[in-house]
């Protein structure tokens, strides 16, 4: 019973986690929407104030600073994105983990009361 109630709450802590880590993804998805969103509009808008002096000038430094600029945070998210991804497989193996513990333990009992009820058995068939 103790180790049932260590199970529960194993299991409660890694559904906690994979729930925050679920929670970061989608906050990762919404940023990196609103960072595009938001580089477009700089990108539309002619305010030398929104950009940098190369940016401002135009012609092909700015198109390259434009490029480099989304490549690094696409570069960025991607590897948050693998982090996340790895964080979330450990705690999905984890939680496995506990599971086939658990597994393995309730057939280790199931075996014992089977072994118990087949040793009453043929006590009552010797009784006969």
């Amino acid at each position: 019973l103790d180790r049932q109630v260590e199970d529960n709450s194993t299991y409660r802590k890694y559904s906690r986690k994979i729930m925050a880590l679920r929670l970061q993804f989608q906050g990762l998805s919404r940023f990196s929407r609103l960072l595009m969103a938001a580089s477009r509009r700089n990108n539309s808008s002619g305010d030398s104030d929104s950009s940098g002096a190369i940016r401002s000038a135009g012609g092909a430094w700015a198109q390259r600073e434009s490029t480099a600029e989304e490549l690094y945070f696409r570069k960025l998210e991607a590897e948050k994105l693998e982090n996340l991804k790895k964080e979330v497989s450990k705690a999905h193996q984890e939680e496995i983990r506990v599971h086939e513990e658990s597994i393995n333990e309730l057939q280790d009992q199931i075996k014992r009361h089977t072994e118990k009820i087949n040793l009453y058995q043929k006590k009552l068939k010797d009784q006969k």
